[in-house]
């Protein structure tokens, strides 16, 4: 080897390594932005249940409020919480406690807020016996789905994974299927339909709404009786909260046109063909389930 290609690939082996330690960084970086949410939460939750402090806590919700991604879990948990706190009239107005397209999860934790807390009553008359909600019920449930959060990006690699693999190995691709479709499902009710795009492509290559043997109206009809049937049977709390979601949006969409209505279920793989495809000769199912 002459000299000048000993320094050609020194200098190439040099820029592989500041490559690889640059990408080292920004994974550094990224766990890093993700422990300090997590850190910044655990801080406010201890100032307000530990010190007894809820003005320095809901500083500290605010601020995770502001600064936090929309995609860090911590961030939705604070806003939970800050709207819990300014039920009991801890904080006013509450700030930025509704945001605009919350994740379905939280938009249906908030929701559990409607029934206000008679708290002035109860600073006035302590020792009556009032009855009163559940004060936290939103953070309990918004917790619980930021656990959950880790499972769709696993549930995504594994299906790009598995679908390069050989179609005799997948035995339980119904069963990634319908996982995959209610990640999905989730984008397309939070109106993110650029994002809901992306996502078809990755997790559903080549897929194509099913034709329909029917008109628009008879087709819609049909489904939304099915959408019900699924709904009473789906023994997952977690999937049936997302049916009964699609449920109502498509109501609302019907009331402007059986049409659009329509078209958001076409845009749902393994969803549409359970909704839409006609019945299988024996009755039992949709025509082409579990392709």
């Amino acid at each position: 080897m002459s000299h000048a290609q000993r320094i050609a690939l020194a200098a190439i082996t040099a820029c592989l390594a500041a490559a690889a330690l640059v990408g080292q960084s920004g994974r550094a970086d990224a766990a890093r932005r993700r422990q300090s949410s997590s850190v910044a939460l655990h801080q406010a939750w201890l100032r307000e249940h530990l010190d007894l402090d809820p003005q320095a806590a809901i500083r500290g919700y605010e601020q995770l409020r502001r600064s936090a991604p929309e995609s860090r879990p911590e961030r939705w948990i604070a806003i939970a919480r800050l709207a819990e706190l300014g039920r009991l009239g801890a904080t006013y107005p509450e700030p930025g406690t509704r945001p605009m397209q919350p994740p379905l999860e939280v938009q249906e934790a908030l929701e559990l807020l409607g029934q206000p807390v008679p708290w002035r009553r109860v600073i006035a008359e302590p020792s009556a016996e009032i009855e009163l909600p559940r004060l936290r019920p939103a953070t309990e449930r918004v917790m619980t789905w930021g656990r959950d959060q880790v499972g769709p990006t696993v549930d995504q690699r594994w299906i790009m994974q598995m679908r390069d693999r050989d179609r005799s190995a997948r035995g339980d691709t119904r069963w990634r299927n319908r996982n995959a479709a209610f990640t999905l499902l989730d984008v397309e009710l939070e109106g993110k339909t650029a994002r809901a795009e992306s996502l078809r492509r990755l997790m559903f290559v080549g897929w194509k709404a099913p034709a329909l043997d029917v008109g628009v109206e008879e087709a819609l009809a049909r489904a939304r009786e099915r959408l019900r049937a699924m709904i009473e049977s789906e023994r997952s709390s977690r999937y049936r909260v997302r049916l009964q979601a699609l449920e109502r949006r498509v109501a609302d969409l019907a009331k402007r046109s059986d049409r659009v209505a329509l078209s958001l279920l076409m845009r749902l793989p393994f969803l549409a063909e359970e909704l839409l495809l006609p019945a299988a000769p024996d009755g039992d199912a949709p025509a082409g389930r579990g392709r």
